[in-house]
């Protein structure tokens, strides 16, 4: 019995700092990500319009550590992105964090977000442990902003 402990140890301490790895990802992969909104100024292109968001991010759960956001790609799930935006800002536990992004994008989709619909951002991040982690985001309106 002694014998199958010596042997066995090694491989339970692996299989334990393993388990430890995966749950620090998953604490990041599960984090809380909540994200607002406000147009700060449009320019129309033609089909396209220019805005310039101001956006907040809040990070809710104590768990995730601080996540580095390296991407904001502005896209709704049935449709091809229509805007990213790369910037490196630390999102701590939590904490918020303000961030301006200009994107070019639909006239079509502006005029849905006048009507109330709620854009979505997916964010690209990656963890105080180093995995990359991908989040959608459904981002709330704070209020009219003059752009609109």
């Amino acid at each position: 019995m002694n014998n199958w402990m010596t042997r066995c140890m090694p491989v339970l301490a692996m299989l334990l700092a393993l388990m430890a790895s995966f749950s620090q990802g998953a604490n990041a992969a599960t984090a809380r990500l909540t994200g607002s909104y406000e147009v700060a100024g449009k320019s129309n292109l033609g089909p396209q319009v220019k805005v310039s968001l101001r956006l907040h991010f809040s990070v809710k759960n104590q768990e995730a550590g601080t996540l580095r956001l390296q991407k904001v790609i502005l896209a709704d799930f049935g449709h091809r992105p229509v805007g990213v935006a790369s910037s490196v800002i630390a999102l701590r536990a939590g904490t918020s964090e303000k961030l301006a992004q200009e994107f070019v994008i639909p006239r079509a989709e502006f005029e849905e977000w006048q009507r109330g619909v709620r854009p979505r951002v997916v964010l690209e991040f990656e963890t105080a442990a180093g995995a990359r982690v991908t989040q959608a985001v459904r981002l709330e309106r704070v209020s009219a902003g003059k752009g609109e």
